[in-house]
């Protein structure tokens, strides 16, 4: 909720401006850290590299792990599916249940 700016006697455009930059910069990092951890738990396990590999930089979600497009195009029993899919499913789920709904 834009907290300030808006008042019955005064509208302030700049404070509405920051209040949305900053609801904007906390909805993109609660999904992205979403993004991370459903992606941890929908990567295949068997030695934990690949799921270990998956990091946040610069605003995406990466995992460098050599092998990780194989696991991606469906190389493995565990998530035949790949990976990217079924975390966009998720957090497209998590979303439209009101999870990042702002926080009061």
């Amino acid at each position: 909720m834009i907290k300030s700016g808006i008042n019955k006697n005064r509208f302030r455009p700049s404070s509405v401006i920051k209040d949305i930059h900053k609801m904007s910069k906390n909805f993109i990092a609660s999904v992205m850290d979403d993004v991370e951890v459903v992606a941890k738990q929908k990567t295949p396990i068997d030695t934990g590299t690949a799921k270990r590999g998956w990091k946040q930089q610069r605003g995406n979600v990466v995992n460098n792990v050599e092998y990780i497009p194989y696991l991606e195009d469906g190389h493995s029993k565990q998530a035949p599916s790949g990976i990217a899919g079924p975390v966009i499913k998720e957090i497209n789920r998590r979303y439209k249940k009101g999870k990042y709904n702002e926080q009061q």
